[in-house]
């Protein structure tokens, strides 16, 4: 089996986060290319929802530590639960990458 990659994209650093927290974590859903609509003032350019990251780690106290785990779910849902979690990544910017990709492969899907 042969794979080519036909499209490529260029990815800048400009991500947006917004916080959901729950009982005992927090889920951030991530806007590519400009500010959140929560976080944007009109007229300045909102950027576009790609999904969600979540951060898990062992040790709740100290949440910042190497062995920390993020996720990323390409869902819309406010269900974190029964969302379809990817991963593990190893900061919150590789998960936001890879649902840019996720998202920029679901829309040009060319499969034959």
């Amino acid at each position: 089996m042969d794979i080519t990659i036909t499209r490529m994209y260029k990815v800048s650093n400009e991500f947006d986060y917004v916080a959901t927290k729950f009982d005992n974590a927090t889920k951030y859903g991530v806007w590519f290319g400009g500010r959140a609509p929560l976080n944007g003032l009109p007229g300045h350019g909102y950027g576009q929802y790609v999904g969600d990251v979540f951060r898990y780690s062992n040790d709740v106290a100290y949440p910042t530590k190497p062995w920390d785990k993020w996720y990323a779910s390409p869902d819309k849902s406010s269900d974190a639960v029964n969302m379809r979690w990817f991963g593990p990544f190893k900061t919150r910017r590789n998960a936001a990458l890879w649902l840019v990709g996720y998202r920029r492969g679901a829309l040009s899907s060319d499969t034959e």
